[in-house]
């Protein structure tokens, strides 16, 4: 009993001086995408939850699953300091200064590249000019 008490007052004392939170960082990651794929786990773990027993076992099992399911996401807990900030959406537009969504698909080329097949394609607006291609127009 002597033991059960030292492991009780070292794990208090240890959650006591932990100051400072941790949180869900996947690098490349929006607020959006984390929006999304922690609905996702969260709603996995509901639908599962009778399989993880009650009290404080089912809780830590329910606990390990969304972690599993964070991580299969690509998401890992960091200390919040540490996590790089999430960029801020930027404007994406073309030539002619037309304003694109962030997913609004468009003809992208990428003028720098020896790769041909790159000379008109369609994406995503975002990834377009984030990967350093010119928005030529929409995509229809």
């Amino acid at each position: 009993m002597k033991r059960f008490g030292t492991l009780c007052l070292f794990l208090i004392g240890t959650a006591a001086c932990q100051n400072e939170p941790n949180v869900w960082y996947k690098a490349g990651a929006s607020q959006s995408d984390y929006q999304k794929d922690a609905y996702e786990c969260e709603r996995d773990t509901r639908m599962s939850a009778a399989s993880f027993g009650t009290g404080f076992v089912g809780a830590a099992n329910a606990e390990t699953f969304a972690t599993r399911c964070m991580n299969a996401k690509g998401y890992f807990l960091v200390h919040a300091s540490t996590a790089a900030p999430v960029p801020t959406p930027t404007p994406q537009r073309d030539a002619s200064g037309r304003l694109y969504g962030d997913t609004e698909r468009v003809y992208c080329s990428f003028p720098n590249s020896p790769n041909p097949h790159l000379a008109k394609v369609e994406l995503a607006a975002m990834p377009c000019s984030q990967g350093g291609g010119v928005i030529l127009g929409p995509a229809t």
